[in-house]
């Protein structure tokens, strides 16, 4: 009987020992199972946030490299403008200088050249002053007025007598012979009003037109 209960409680407690080293290894088995499960999921997980790093940081720096591009060209742009404007207010300055020279040197040219033109159109016309001149500067002026019923003709002494003898010649023109006109004057009155051909009124004339063209009074 009591080789039969130690037998009984020996092959108890070896059951009772198997099977607690049984469960024990299974218990160990899922625990180094599951550390391994959930090793892999943290290495994923940070694996994840390096990869969400990475593409933030390189898009960050795409935002950072397209912003520095912007502004270099927005700073290039204005830099360029600005030198622009610098040579347009270059440009206008000498232009004005220019201008001003010029006026300078119109105006210090326009009395002599004034005077040269004068004195060449007077040159022009006295050098003209004949017989012929005389003729024909009176049937220019009678075509003027030719529509006048009265006309009258004031003439230098010095016209020719066949000159005038053909002015008599056509109906209602009285001639005045002036002793103070020169050679070559001549003034015509008619119902519109005053033909003044004398040379000193021409030549006065002609330097009222061209002072005013020089701006001078």
């Amino acid at each position: 009987m009591p080789d039969i209960i130690k037998k009984a409680f020996l092959t108890d407690e070896k059951i009772k020992i198997g099977a607690k080293s049984l469960n024990e290894k299974i218990s160990y088995e899922d625990s180094v199972k599951n550390s391994k499960l959930e090793a892999d999921r943290l290495l994923a997980e940070a694996q994840k946030k390096a990869d969400d790093m990475i593409k933030e940081a390189e898009k960050r720096s795409k935002d950072i490299e397209e912003k520095a591009k912007k502004a270099g060209y927005l700073k290039g742009v204005e830099s360029s403008q600005k030198d622009w404007n610098v040579k347009l207010e270059t440009l206008d300055a000498l232009t004005a200088s220019l201008k001003h020279h010029l006026d300078l040197s119109i105006e210090d040219l326009s009395v002599p050249f004034l005077a040269l033109s004068i004195s060449m159109m007077k040159e022009i016309i006295f050098s003209e002053i004949d017989e012929v001149s005389i003729s024909n500067k009176i049937n220019r002026a009678l075509e003027m007025v030719s529509a006048s019923k009265k006309i009258v003709i004031h003439l230098s002494k010095d016209v020719p007598e066949e000159v005038i003898d053909r002015i008599k010649a056509h109906e209602g023109i009285q001639i005045i012979t002036e002793q103070n006109y020169g050679k070559g004057d001549l003034k015509v009155e008619a119902d519109f009003g005053t033909l003044d051909l004398r040379l000193e009124a021409q030549i006065k004339l002609f330097e009222e037109l061209i002072k005013k063209s020089f701006g001078s009074k």
